[in-house]
C-alpha cells in the first residue's frame, strides 16, 4: 500500500551534479526545484511551508487569472497605493474580457494578451488607457513569475496601438507664471480649494495625482512627504518655500484631522482630476502638466543639478528628467554661449 503523502513533508537531496534539490507534498503532489547551494533550498523549503501552513500557497495547476489577480490585487497593490490608484485597477478589471479570467494562469498566452489589448484599442479607447491596463497586466504575471506560478510574463511580448501625434507639453512664460500666481492668491471664492491646489503644483512640480492625495499627516515644518507610487522614485520629500507653508497655514485654520486630504471637497472627500483640470484651463487655457513642465524647465534654466531636479520631480530615471523637462529657451543657449565666450 502505498505511503500516504503528508502536506507540507518534504526534504532536500544533493544531486550527481552537486546542486541540491528540495522538495515538498503541496494539495494538487509533490512539487520539487533545484538550487546551487544548500542554504537556497533550504530557504525555498521554509519559504513553502510557511505558505502552506498559512493557506497562501496558490498552486499553477488549479488556480485561475481571476483567482491569481484577486490575490495580488488584494495581496500587493490595495494596501501600498492611493485610492486613486486603487481605481485605476478596478477599471482595467473591468474593461477586460471575462473569457480572459476565466482561464488558468498556465494557460494564459502573449496572444490571448495581445487580442485583449487589441479589442480595447479597437472599441475607442485611448492609447493610453490600453497603456495603463497592459501595465496592470505585466504588474500582475511578473509578480506570477516571482511566485514560480509561471516561467515567463507573457505580456512582455505584447505591443501597444501605434502612438496618434498630439498636444505636445507647452512651457509657461515668466509673464503667464507671475499672473497666474497672482490670481491664485485670491483668497475668497468657493473654487478656493482648487485654486491651493493649483497653487502647490506650480510652485513645487507634482503631478496632479500627488498634490489632490496629500493629507494633513504629509505635510511637517520644513518638507512635503509625496507619498507617490507611479515610478520607483515618486515616494519622495519636497522641501516646503515660504509661499506654499503660507498656503498650508491658511488651510489649516479649518477643523482637521492628520488624516484628512489637505484639499478635499466639503463631504471630506479628493477633489475630482477633472475639476482640477478644468479650473486650470479655464485660468489659463493650459495643461496640469504644462506647470510640471515648466517647473522643470526653469530649474534647468537656473542651472538645478538635473540629479537634483530628478529627485524633486520622481523621476525614476534620469534619462527621463533630461529628455522631458529640460527644454531649455534659445534665449538660455545664447546666455549661456556668451559666458562660455567670456571665460
Amino acid at each position: 500500500m502505498a505511503k500516504r503523502r503528508i502536506l507540507g513533508e518534504g526534504g532536500i537531496d544533493q544531486l550527481p551534479s552537486g546542486s541540491y534539490r528540495a522538495r515538498i507534498n503541496e494539495k494538487t503532489g509533490r512539487k520539487s526545484r533545484a538550487f546551487l547551494t544548500k542554504s537556497e533550498a533550504l530557504d525555498w523549503l521554509a519559504h513553502m511551508r510557511l505558505k502552506i501552513s498559512d493557506g497562501s500557497f496558490i498552486s499553477p495547476s488549479d488556480v485561475t487569472f481571476m483567482v491569481w489577480w484577486n490575490y495580488w490585487f488584494e495581496t500587493y497593490k490595495l494596501h501600498s497605493v492611493t485610492g486613486t490608484t486603487i481605481k485605476t485597477y478596478y477599471a482595467t478589471r473591468k474593461r477586460l474580457p471575462e473569457e480572459l479570467f476565466g482561464k488558468k494562469l498556465s494557460e494564459i498566452t502573449t496572444y490571448m494578451i495581445q487580442t485583449a489589448l487589441n479589442q480595447l484599442s479597437s472599441a475607442g479607447l485611448s492609447r493610453r488607457t490600453v497603456e495603463i491596463t497592459r501595465t496592470h497586466l505585466s504588474m500582475c504575471l511578473s509578480r506570477a513569475v516571482i511566485e514560480k506560478l509561471i516561467h515567463e510574463n507573457p505580456v512582455k511580448a505584447t505591443t501597444l496601438p501605434a502612438r496618434v501625434p498630439g498636444r505636445k507639453s507647452a512651457v509657461l512664460s515668466r509673464k503667464e507664471v507671475s499672473q497666474l500666481a497672482e490670481t491664485l492668491r485670491y483668497i475668497s471664492g468657493k473654487d478656493r480649494t482648487l485654486r491651493d491646489c493649483l497653487f502647490l503644483i506650480l510652485h513645487t512640480g507634482m503631478r496632479c495625482s500627488e498634490a489632490i492625495n496629500l493629507k494633513w499627516l504629509d505635510l511637517s515644518d520644513e518638507k512635503i512627504h509625496v507619498r507617490g507610487t507611479k515610478t520607483e522614485g515618486s515616494d519622495r520629500y519636497i522641501p516646503l518655500c515660504a509661499v506654499t507653508a503660507e498656503m498650508f497655514q491658511r488651510r489649516a485654520l479649518d477643523e482637521h484631522t492628520p488624516k484628512d486630504f489637505i484639499f478635499q471637497t466639503k463631504n471630506g472627500k479628493v477633489i475630482l482630476r477633472r475639476n482640477l483640470l478644468r479650473k486650470m484651463n479655464s485660468l489659463t487655457g493650459h495643461s496640469i502638466q504644462d506647470l510640471r513642465h515648466t517647473y522643470a524647465t526653469r530649474a534647468a534654466e537656473i542651472g538645478v543639478n538635473p540629479k537634483v531636479l530628478q529627485l524633486l520631480l520622481g523621476h525614476s530615471e534620469i534619462s527621463t528628467t533630461l529628455k522631458y523637462y529640460t527644454h531649455i529657451t534659445t534665449a538660455t543657449l545664447a546666455e549661456a554661449a556668451e559666458k562660455i565666450i567670456a571665460e
